[in-house]
């Protein structure tokens, strides 16, 4: 016996329709990713070996993940077109796309963290918080999709709602870690010097909306999961996660050499003109902007790593 129309819409629409939505918005954001993997060994080719590497890693993943996505809209779509019992069961696919997302977030937090450590000064205990925030989302995820994997079936996902939840709020919890430390990190780093500290807050404000991204999406998969648990429109979401994390780590490293180009923002003579200032006052209050000025330069190292040669010319 077919079922009507109206339980066919009710059972497509938001399962297949949601994917469908999904695989949709990925393939826009995979092909910024495309974009800025291209930016990134194009403009810094000279970058350290292991970071050319890292890049390679998640640009690869984030890849793998897309095609995981068209390989789960395939299975319901197109393999068991009309069959609408197949909506009741999870395909190894979408269990695989699952796993490279919270591999994806695992990388990027470990990408922040360490900028967070080289950004304090090196002290451990903030990266060391997120690191164990990551380890939280990555390990709750993992069991999230080993057990929906073992069940098989769609009725098991919303008694697994509870460690979705918690791998997003892991993901959330250390975005915000992140934010607000590198926020008060370079708040600290004002030396008192207009364009220094207007380079300041065009960091900050990047920084923030970087942040702001990976937290809205995350958020949005915990409300859908919990308000519509008994559908998949929490995947709309749930494949935009990698897509952001990836591209908040290429946009981070591929602003350098616009922030170098910034008018006194981060050049080296400017930073050179203001440590002359500096040694002419004599004062205490530039005897502290010096040292924040060489802080400016841990909070990224790559984006500064010309100072050094510049100061060896003088």
């Amino acid at each position: 016996m077919s079922l009507p129309d109206s339980a066919i819409h009710s059972l497509v629409e938001p399962n297949c329709g949601a994917l469908l939505l999904g695989t949709g918005l990925s393939s826009v954001l995979f092909g910024v990713t495309l974009l800025q993997t291209y930016q990134y060994y194009d403009q810094y080719w000279d970058d350290p070996t292991y970071m050319k590497f890292f890049v390679a890693i998640i640009a690869i993943f984030d890849a793998a993940d897309l095609i995981l996505v068209f390989a789960t809209v395939w299975h319901y779509l197109i393999s068991n077109y009309g069959n609408v019992s197949s909506i009741a069961i999870i395909p190894v696919q979408l269990g695989w796309e699952v796993g490279m997302t919270i591999s994806v977030a695992f990388l990027a937090h470990g990408f922040f963290a360490m900028r967070v450590w080289l950004t304090g000064g090196r002290r451990i205990l903030i990266p060391f918080a997120i690191i164990v925030l990551s380890i939280g989302e990555f390990v709750i995820g993992t069991y999230y999709n080993a057990k929906a994997q073992e069940a098989g079936l769609a009725s098991a996902l919303p008694r697994l709602a509870w460690a979705a939840v918690a791998t997003h709020a892991c993901n959330i919890a250390a975005d915000f870690l992140i934010t607000i430390t590198l926020c008060h990190y370079l708040h600290r780093s004002r030396s008192g010097f207009k364009r220094t500290d207007k380079l300041i807050n065009v960091l900050t404000i990047y920084i923030v909306n970087t942040g702001l991204l990976n937290t809205i999406c995350a958020a949005a998969v915990i409300t859908l999961v919990i308000v519509l648990n008994k559908t998949l429109w929490y995947a709309v979401p749930g494949f935009l996660v990698s897509k952001f994390y990836v591209n908040s780590v290429l946009a981070t490293l591929n602003a350098r050499e616009k922030l170098r180009r910034m008018p006194g923002g981060s050049m080296p003579d400017s930073v050179q003109v203001e440590l002359r200032e500096v040694r002419v006052r004599g004062l205490q209050r530039d005897s502290n902007a010096i040292r924040k000025t060489h802080c400016l330069r841990d909070i990224d190292q790559e984006l500064l790593t010309d100072v050094k040669v510049h100061e060896n010319k003088l």
